[in-house]
């Protein structure tokens, strides 16, 4: 590890340490931000960009333009103010339509996809509702259109919970509920393909800041223009924007949004200890409500000469650069890419083990079905949620092999201090008629074994915890382990079912009147005697 790096790494943990303990005393805290490292011009930072870090302030409109080649590239992406803007022209099969809406709450919306609520609970204490303040003021907003499927979409929905302050004092979340919506030239309409739904604490903070505004008359590429931000900033308004900050350990949430009916499933989130439910509304739309504990998230962050990247990119890994002022930085394309797995691996021994910051998040999105036949693959249905604290994670759903539902995670093993072992928490919630599809069980109950097993094969030590609901849901835990690239297995069993009793034949007698009775366990009718 180079000195500079050495002394940064200091920095990060001095200032981690310092913030969380003037919290608790009320004083101010900053939370990590790889927008706060500096470094010359000729360096990059290597970090893993966490989903929900790009803050989306507004929804879009947009059309993809065909491939112009072999090589695949594609021309510039356009903005559109609404489906009869001519840039996105339906009738033109060749062009990708897309739409990234924010779903407003109920009490706003015109459709019936929106956000019911929001509950906190502070640590230790119970859940309560929290007021809706607003959707934020101002920012690109898109309208629904019920006969082409496309989805009302605003901006983040602002609340208050006043019994659930934040790491940095203040008692506001951000609701964050973005669809991602194809249109399907062939039926006309808009589809939903991908959900994330995050709640996120920030502070209003005062500024020239100004939200994004749409010109049709800007050249192509640029008709979204004007604002003016930063990288914290979660929602936006004209002088003010919501810069992002994290959860009170132990504080849980409880989101309660509607959702199209196709949208179903695997999830992925992160949070500890999910509940989830599922109750139909209407043939078009199912309610949603998912609930669990915000998780600490180790942060990985490594400096390097910028002609040195090319190392990464030979991995597929590097997905470019994002610019702020001094701050550039190669992202590995999130927690759970492709390559996540060797991106973590690059820089263990540079790094020490030693994560650069740590952030706290609630998040649930869609990922890839698991591999496990159609037993996994339906989307007609939520088939469940896997959740998960660690730097990097397998990008689907568990994997169904050799009898087992296996998932692999990745980090590195110490916290920003150098010293205390960062610390894993894995859920897995799963439908029990999914787990019955996977192994042939029966109606009868089904027990499971959870094991955390190290790359080496060691056994890692874990608290699990494994059990079903009467809602019909099973909900299996590993918490406590240690990094590097653990695999978590799930494996499920079922008594077998007793045999058959064999039925026996009596004689019954009354009198001059006689019965044969066979059943198992037979008795006489009443009246009448064994013989």
């Amino acid at each position: 590890m180079n000195r500079k790096f050495a002394r940064l790494l200091a920095v990060f943990s001095a200032a981690i340490l310092l913030s969380t303990a003037t919290a608790a005393a009320g004083g101010d805290y900053k939370p990590f931000s790889y927008g706060d490292i500096r470094m010359n011009d000729d360096q990059a930072v290597m970090v893993i960009q966490e989903p929900g870090n790009e803050a989306a302030t507004n929804s879009s409109l947009a059309v993809q333009p065909p491939s112009t080649g072999s090589t695949d590239t594609r021309g510039i992406w356009r903005w559109c103010s609404g489906v009869k803007d001519p840039v996105c022209d339906m009738k033109d099969s060749t062009l990708d339509l897309l739409a990234w809406p924010i779903i407003p709450t109920c009490s706003e919306a015109k459709g019936e996809i929106c956000v019911d609520g929001l509950e906190v609970a502070a640590p230790g204490g119970d859940y309560q509702k929290a007021k809706f303040l607003r959707s934020a003021k101002g920012g690109i907003r898109i309208d629904g259109d019920k006969d082409l499927g496309l989805i009302e979409g605003v901006t983040p929905s602002l609340f208050d919970a006043p019994n659930a302050p934040n790491r940095s004092g203040a008692t506001t979340y951000a609701v964050r509920v973005q669809l991602g919506q194809h249109f399907d030239h062939r039926t006309g309409e808009y589809y939903a393909q991908s959900l994330q739904a995050n709640v996120i604490p920030y502070v209003e903070t005062p500024g020239d800041f100004a939200p994004s505004t749409f010109d049709s008359k800007a050249k192509p590429g640029e008709e979204y223009s004007g604002g003016r931000s930063d990288l914290s900033c979660q929602w936006l308004e004209v002088g003010a924007c919501g810069k992002r900050t994290d959860f009170l350990q132990g504080t849980k949430v409880k989101l309660t949004f509607r959702i199209p009916e196709n949208l179903g499933g695997w999830f992925s989130g992160r949070m500890k200890s999910p509940n989830i439910s599922v109750k139909k509304l209407s043939d078009s739309a199912n309610q949603l409500v998912i609930e669990g504990e915000s998780v600490d998230v180790p942060q990985l962050a490594y400096i390097k000469p910028k002609s040195e990247i090319q190392v990464e990119k030979t991995l597929n890994v590097g997905r470019g650069g994002t610019g702020q002022g001094e701050f550039w930085a190669v992202t590995a394309g999130g927690p759970g890419s492709e390559d996540v797995f060797t991106w973590v691996d690059l820089y263990r021994k540079q790094l020490n083990e030693t994560a650069a910051g740590v952030s706290s998040y609630w998040r649930m999105m869609t990922i890839s079905s698991g591999q496990g036949g159609a037993c996994l693959a339906d989307t007609s249905e939520v088939l469940g949620i896997v959740t998960t604290n660690a730097m990097g994670f397998d990008i689907g759903a568990p994997k169904f092999q050799s009898g087992s539902l296996n998932y692999q995670v990745t980090g590195l093993h110490y916290m920003p201090d150098g010293k205390s072992e960062a610390e894993g928490t894995y859920d897995l919630v799963m439908r029990s008629e999914t787990a019955r599809c996977l192994y042939g069980f029966s109606k009868a109950p089904i027990s499971a074994k959870v094991s955390v097993t190290s790359a080496t094969g060691e056994a890692k030590v874990a608290t699990t915890v494994v059990r079903e609901t009467k809602e019909g849901w099973l909900q299996m835990a590993a918490y406590g382990f240690t990094f590097s690239s653990p695999t978590i297995s799930v494996k499920m069993t079922q008594a077998k079912a007793a045999a058959s009793a064999k039925k026996t034949t009596i004689t019954c007698v009354k009198g001059k009147v006689t019965k044969k009775v066979t059943a198992v366990g037979p008795k006489c009718p009443a009246g009448y005697k064994k013989k």
